[in-house]
Order: structure tokens, then C-alpha cells, then sequence
């Protein structure tokens, strides 16, 4: 259901430049379009049960994916967003994510980086009776909000670049349980009461990690990231995007992306190809 993606979306680095041909100007200046498809699998472990009888359940499914990718680039600046949805045997998900990376005045081979990403997903599942026993259904409602400004140094080698940097990763997670109830205990008897759980949590990380960028000649790009969430008492959480761009001609081509991330609840791993159109 792409009529949901209704925010202008994202994805490509500054170096998703199209190829120059000789007699025209290099352009200083890029917009990319990408409608993708494909296929993701999604995991998130909740809490179910009424107070003082709860215990952990975890929610595994996949399915068909549909985005869309929008990015503007120049020397200086890159900003853009995208978003996707999913829906899955018993979820439907909705994911976006904004970015905005600034580069400074250059030193050398050095430039310094500013940068602030937004993810936010939201995932409604209807548990059914069969795998929500003993109740008759769970209906979960899971969101996160997560904020990670950056600050980085981009180093650049003929064709490669890379950006190391540190930041603040803040992530908001809200997950709320509902459900109408249970069989009675004894036959004949009235069923029992149901129950709701609304837990929210508010996580501060320190995030460490890089951007690749890699070309070779004029047709083929890869863009990566990859970065690690570590806040005292627990273990490090992990995130990686990919993207590998084969240009085709100055305005078009075709991108294949990978992305996995991770928080306290739930995981989510995606794979997705598409057009890329170059303006």
C-alpha cells in the first residue's frame, strides 16, 4: 500500500552522481527517485498475560515490502528520507526514516561532518487465538521513535570515502497489549476479564559507527553504513544499510539495498531492488 507513503522519501549518497558525458557540465547538484520492492522479516518480543502471570512471547513473520527512496545531494549537503510498507501475516508495518548530513570546509583530504537521522516504525498486530493461548486474541501496537545526531570526520581516497563518527541515539519505544479475555477455567464458566499493558521506555545509547562509499568508474556505486548502540548494563545493539546503485545511463538505473537494525524489542531485516531515476 504505497498511497500510505506519503512523506517525500530517501536513500543515496552525495556520490550517487550520474556519469558525466564530455561536451555537458558535471552537475553540482542531484535528485534521485527510487520506488523498490521486496521482501523483509520482521521480530519483536512482547509480554503477554495479566499482572503477576505474564510471560515472554515473540512475534516472528515476513512478507512483500513496498517504498519509495528520494534523496537531494549537492557538494556540500545531502538530505532526503524513505520510507516502506509491509503487510505481514499478522502485522501491518510502516517505517520512515529522515537524514541530513552537512559537510565542512575541507582540510586536505578532511572535511568534517554534521548529521541527524529520525527513524520511526510503527507495527499493529492481531495475534490469533491459536498462537495467543490461553486468551481468544493479542492485539499489539509497537512504535519507536529514535533521534541520533552525529558529529564525524569524512576522509577520501580516489574512489573511496570514508566517515567515521560518534553521536547520541535516543530511542523512544512504546508497546501496548490488549486482549479480550480467556475461555473460563472450568466448563460452563463465564469467560475471564481481558486485560491492556501500555509500557513505554525512553534509551540513551552512544552511537559509534561509519559511512562507506565506494565507486567504480562511472556506473557503479555502493553506500554503506553501520553503526553500534551501547548504554551501561547491556549488550551493544547493531545497525547496517547497504545499498550497491548499477547506473545504466546518466538518468537511470537500478538499486539493490540491505538493511538490518535492531533495538531492545524487536529486529527488522528488509531487502529491496528498484528503478533509480537521476534528475
Amino acid at each position: 500500500m504505497l498511497k500510505n507513503l506519503v512523506l517525500p522519501l530517501l536513500l543515496f549518497s552525495p556520490l550517487l552522481a550520474s556519469p558525466a558525458v564530455a561536451d555537458e557540465p558535471v552537475r553540482s547538484s542531484v535528485v534521485i527517485f527510487a520506488p523498490v520492492a521486496g521482501w523483509t522479516t520482521n521480530e519483536a518480543d512482547y509480554m503477554a498475560g495479566p499482572p503477576g502471570r505474564q510471560s515472554k512471547k515473540t512475534l516472528k513473520e515476513d512478507g512483500a515490502l513496498g517504498g519509495i527512496f528520494l534523496m537531494y545531494a549537492d557538494d556540500d549537503l545531502s538530505v532526503g528520507n524513505l520510507g516502506h510498507y509491509s503487510n505481514l501475516e499478522q502485522s501491518q508495518v510502516m517505517s520512515y526514516m529522515f537524514f541530513v548530513r552537512y559537510y565542512l570546509a575541507r582540510i586536505g583530504t578532511f572535511r568534517p561532518m554534521v548529521g541527524l537521522t529520525a527513524d520511526y516504525i510503527d507495527i499493529h498486530s492481531s495475534i490469533p487465538r491459536e498462537d495467543a493461548r490461553p486468551f481468544f486474541s493479542i492485539d499489539m501496537v509497537n512504535t519507536v521513535w529514535a533521534f541520533q545526531p552525529a558529529i564525524g570526520v569524512s576522509w577520501e581516497y580516489k574512489s573511496f570515502r570514508a566517515v567515521p563518527f560518534v553521536g547520541y541515539f535516543n530511542e523512544r519505544v512504546n508497546v501496548d497489549l490488549y486482549s479480550p479475555g480467556m475461555p473460563g477455567m472450568a466448563k460452563g464458566a463465564p469467560p475471564q476479564p481481558g486485560f491492556r499493558t501500555e509500557v513505554s521506555e525512553t534509551l540513551d545509547y552512544v552511537s559509534l559507527g561509519s559511512h562507506l562509499e565506494f565507486r567504480y568508474s562511472h556506473f557503479l556505486r555502493y553506500d554503506g553504513k553501520f553503526y553500534f548502540r551501547m548504554r551501561e548494563g547491556e549488550n551493544a545493539l547493531f545497525t547496517v544499510r547497504n545499498r550497491l546503485d548499477l547506473l545504466l545511463a546518466r538518468t537511470y538505473g537500478i538499486s539493490v539495498r540491505a538493511d538490518y537494525f535492531q533495538d531492545k524489542v524487536e529486529s527488522n531485516f528488509f531487502a529491496v531492488a528498484g528503478p533509480v531515476l537521476v534528475f
